[in-house]
């Protein structure tokens, strides 16, 4: 199942960050940490897998020189490193701490996708796509 929620997730930037598959529920920000770097690491691997050269697209996208190794653990640490991840993860573990589970997805008050487009749209994030959403500037709605 995708986990998105408006509450976490207030634009399309931000859901195509922080949308995770997961089997269980996610309730709380640790967990959902957990599954980002699952996430990372099947989107690295899906770039590597149709040609696409990991290593260029983060230093295209972040602006930097990329020195760390070519395995999928030096990758997903330096993403989770960067001054734009780090502060997309400080917005989303504040966002957790407001984050009500009892309020529907479809709630007219966080106005989101809804759930058959939420899966529409996981199923279209690559890497390249994070990326240019992690490149973007403004994570709140």
């Amino acid at each position: 199942m995708v986990f998105y929620t408006p509450q976490l997730m207030p634009n399309e930037q931000s859901a195509r960050l922080f949308m995770v598959r997961s089997t269980h529920p996610i309730e709380d920000y640790t967990i959902h940490e957990a599954h980002l770097h699952l996430k990372l690491q099947q989107l690295i691997t899906t770039a590597r897998n149709s040609g696409e050269n990991p290593k260029e697209l983060i230093e295209d996208y972040l602006e930097c020189d990329y020195s760390q190794g070519d395995e999928h653990s030096a990758m997903i640490e330096f993403i989770f490193q960067h001054d734009r991840m780090q502060s997309a993860l400080w917005t989303l573990q504040e966002l957790w701490g407001f984050y009500d589970p009892e309020i529907p997805s479809e709630s007219l008050y966080f106005q989101g996708m809804d759930t058959q487009e939420a899966i529409e749209s996981y199923a279209q994030i690559d890497l390249r796509s994070f990326l240019e959403a992690l490149a973007g500037t403004s994570l709140n709605s």
